[in-house]
């Protein structure tokens, strides 16, 4: 299944106006992750339940940080620590300490407490 949102320019959408569209998605998902009964299928006439999880999303650099929940337009990598001196990414040119991993339980934290 392939499910297409794009969203209206031509400047870059607010975060509150990326949740709004975002947040009828979410419950869909949610709902699907969770479980649910189709009451009859073709194979299945006495009905089926069926789980389904987001398996990739394709975006633009703003709407990937959005989407993953890194806002930061400073903020390089969804992986490391690595941050940009500039708003045009620029100033990269000290690697030391170049990937330094996120923390996922940290990242999830973090994202619960902004809630």
């Amino acid at each position: 299944m392939l499910i297409l949102g794009i969203l209206p320019g031509p400047n870059e959408v607010k975060l509150h106006r990326v949740n709004h569209y975002l947040s009828l998605i979410i419950m869909e998902l949610e709902s699907l992750w969770e479980g649910v009964n189709l009451n009859r299928t073709n194979k299945c006439p006495n009905g089926k339940d069926i789980r389904a999880a987001l398996i990739i999303a394709s975006c633009n650099i703003p709407g990937a940080q959005k989407l993953c929940g890194h806002i930061s337009a400073l903020a390089l990598c969804h992986r490391c620590e690595k941050r940009a001196n500039n708003r045009n990414f620029g100033g990269m040119a000290n690697m030391s300490n170049w990937f330094i991993m996120k923390d996922p339980v940290e990242h999830r934290q973090k994202a619960l407490e902004w809630r």
